[in-house]
């Protein structure tokens, strides 16, 4: 590693005044690492060689009304521009194009531990009326048994000892879609979430407190799960080759959004999509539910 810095530092120095024509392969490459980074340390948290991270942002306590809204952004319907052609964007995020999307609503923070904890404890794991046909078969396959004292039934990066204010992290997409379905809500789409990250800095409407307000915590804390399958934008060109992204538009992949707390500052933007078969947990993921 050290040999190969060595010649990339070396290559960069002598080749300053011409690395623009390379500049969307360099800013690649170095994404490309920083992703590679982020799975050592899920590598590592499954050894449990690392904890679960205190760097996690602890969110507002959510006091949810009879109505489901009350701690809800709303995200009028409109038009915007989704993904990204900036030199730094991943082929994935190509090209940039207008989406309109109807009204709806978007939970504020992501799903906490204590929210969470209520599906379990009210016996989610084993109600299949919460369940996708296939994630009640993922569910039985894997041999969870939910409740908080259960086998494996805690998702992976549970926060012990007054981590309730926390996101929830290490779910998969089905658990995530059966909590959503327990709660009367859904997984937002991942142009409902990369809409509302973007109006994050600029304020939407609540319509429960009549001010501006945003959601908060869309980037660097867990990455969310959305309801979309990962497939090409219409216009996609793979670079810097076809196994990148292309690969995995198989419809057996689903959109993560927003990136960790071990996701380097170069991926974290609203508009880099990432990745993952929806039995999987051992992402630092979680997720928000729309209505």
């Amino acid at each position: 590693m050290d040999r190969v810095r060595s010649h990339t530092l070396k290559y960069l120095n002598d080749n300053a005044q011409t690395l623009a024509d390379t500049l969307r392969l360099w800013h690649w490459l170095i994404q490309h690492e920083a992703q590679h980074a982020e799975t050592i340390a899920m590598v590592l948290a499954l050894h449990h060689l690392r904890p679960t991270p205190d760097r996690l942002s602890l969110i507002q306590p959510v006091s949810v009304e009879s109505d489901g809204t009350s701690d809800m952004v709303l995200i009028e319907a409109g038009e915007f521009l989704q993904g990204c052609d900036a030199p730094e964007a991943i082929d994935n995020e190509r090209p940039a194009h207008v989406v309109s999307t109807d009204r709806y609503w978007l939970d504020r923070t992501p799903v906490t531990c204590q929210q969470y904890r209520h599906f379990i404890e009210a016996g989610g794991y084993q109600e299949r009326k919460w369940w996708s046909r296939a994630g009640w078969q993922w569910l039985q396959s894997t041999g969870i048994s939910a409740g908080i004292s259960g086998t494996i039934s805690e998702p992976l990066c549970w926060v012990q000892n007054d981590g309730d204010r926390y996101p929830v992290c290490g779910v998969s997409w089905y658990e995530a879609d059966a909590y959503a379905r327990f709660v009367g809500k859904r997984l937002p789409t991942e142009s409902e979430w990369e809409k509302a990250a973007i109006l994050a800095g600029q304020g939407c409407v609540d319509l429960h407190s009549s001010l501006q307000a945003g959601c908060e915590q869309m980037l660097g804390n867990v990455w969310e799960w959305t309801d979309s399958w990962f497939v090409g934008y219409l216009g996609f060109r793979s670079f810097p080759y076809d196994g990148y992204s292309q690969t995995y538009f198989d419809r057996a992949h689903r959109v993560l959004r927003g990136g960790s707390w071990a996701s380097p500052q170069s991926i974290v933007r609203p508009s880099f999509r990432n990745w993952y078969h929806p039995h999987r947990r051992e992402m630092f993921a979680g997720f928000r539910c729309a209505v």
